[in-house]
């Protein structure tokens, strides 16, 4: 983290009853390319993916000790295929919020493949419910699908630059072919090719990211006449909605799973600059390959771009997060507009003021919009354009619908008295 401290929650307690012990993340798929010279399953013929048993590493705490745990990632082996050698994932240890939920550190796992799920009638009541369910995901699937690609890259690594590859996924985000996915799907990749839900394979080129602010990319294929998604926004959801994962796990493309929205307004640093902001947490099974690829509503709009998940013992948890669709909209138009992407930033770091009394203040940034507007160590912000704020969690998912350059209204309380100050935020490049 450099020095210019952006909004993350920095305090024990922004989750209140999730313990922050330290527990690892893995993105759902992986960029960090390795060697091609590795046994392969043939799953399909272009190109097949498989899984294997990625190596863990603890996480690593790299904070100031008033700080919320961060943790370190460290890169995770992932299936190889020829001739191209993996299907891509990123494994990312991190001090999570919720990191309490399943006891203790655990190890970051490729995840099995398995042969069939099975739906269990327990009675009519039952029966009908989840017919309903499935009768929802199956309109999702049908309306959402023709928007999403697969996306294959290939690199080279090593000493002697092998050559090597993997697979994310992508959500078609115009007709003239502009495809979000995530950073971390292309990083360092030298070549890009996508695939389009009507098998039609195309080339594609980087635009630019949004790293490391956000897992953000933009790449874009030679074509026109494409069917970009229809977005959401996570103003409409409420937490047990339906949500449908769709991407290509393990190169599967076109997997769809379905599950609920858990939680919502999740903020989670990663580490290395990277950060969750406002993320949608999600127990629709999310696998390495799944990374860029769409989390839908039950109307079938785009909420989501499917980013990371919780470790587990081999298996999905049950754990997902996506990056809101406002973020990653935000995100998409910078860099389609000047090749990177700026985050809006208000220039302190602090923590959840007790009894949901707002977002308290632990430092400001001097020099920033913060510092600049009169902001100090020990206000509690209440509201930003008059909209309350119960948390640090709240500000920071408030700040991040906004743009840099914009100028906000600042609620604050001081000495129990209230005020309000104008501050015009400033931007943070994330490319």
């Amino acid at each position: 983290m450099s020095d210019n401290i952006d909004e993350t929650n920095t305090g024990d307690t922004a989750e209140p009853g999730l313990p922050s012990s330290e527990q690892p993340l893995e993105h759902a798929s992986e960029p960090s390319f390795t060697t091609s010279e590795q046994p392969v399953e043939h799953v399909w013929e272009d190109p097949p993916g498989a899984a294997s048993e990625p190596a863990t590493e603890p996480a690593q705490r790299a904070y100031p000790p008033e700080t919320v745990p961060i943790p370190a990632w460290s890169p995770a082996p992932a299936a190889y295929e020829p001739p191209r050698a993996r299907t891509p994932w990123r494994a990312i240890l991190i001090s999570a919020l919720i990191a309490g939920l399943l006891g203790g550190a655990i190890g970051a796992f490729a995840v099995p493949r398995k042969s069939g799920v099975t739906i269990e009638r327990v009675s009519a009541t039952g029966s009908a419910v989840k017919q309903d369910l499935l009768t929802g995901v199956a309109s999702v699937a049908q309306s959402v699908m023709p928007s999403i690609v697969r996306v294959d890259v290939t690199g080279a690594t090593g000493p002697f630059g092998q050559s090597a590859s993997g697979t994310g996924s992508g959500v078609i985000y115009s007709s003239d072919g502009y495809i979000i996915t995530n950073n971390h799907v292309i990083d360092g990749a030298s070549s890009i090719r996508v695939t389009l839900s009507t098998g039609q394979q195309l080339p594609a080129k980087l635009i630019g990211t949004a790293s490391p602010g956000d897992d953000i990319a933009v790449i874009k294929v030679d074509k026109t006449g494409l069917t970009p998604a229809t977005f959401g926004s996570t103003s409409d959801l409420s937490v047990g909605d339906l949500a449908v994962a769709i991407g290509s796990p393990f190169g599967l493309q076109g997997t769809v799973t379905a599950g609920v929205i858990s939680a919502l307004h999740r903020n989670i640093n990663l580490g290395q600059g990277e950060n969750l902001t406002d993320a949608i947490q999600t127990d629709a099974p999310i696998n390495p390959g799944n990374s860029g690829g769409a989390l839908a509503d039950g109307k079938g709009d785009v909420i989501g771009i499917n980013t990371a998940i919780l470790g587990g013992s081999g298996g999905n948890v049950g754990v997902g997060f996506a990056i809101p669709i406002s973020i990653a909209k935000r995100d998409a138009d910078q860099i389609i507009q000047t090749g990177h992407a700026q985050r809006p930033f208000l220039g302190i770091s602090g923590d959840n003021a007790p009894n949901s009394g707002g977002a308290l203040v632990q430092s400001v940034v001097s020099g920033g919009p913060a510092a600049k507007a009169g902001l100090r160590a020990g206000d509690a912000i209440v509201a930003l354009d008059g909209k309350a704020l119960m948390s640090f969690d709240d500000l920071i998912a408030a700040l991040s619908t906004h743009q840099p350059g914009q100028k906000v209204q600042v609620t604050y309380v001081r000495s129990g008295a209230r005020h309000t100050v104008t501050v015009t935020l400033s931007a943070v490049s994330s490319g």
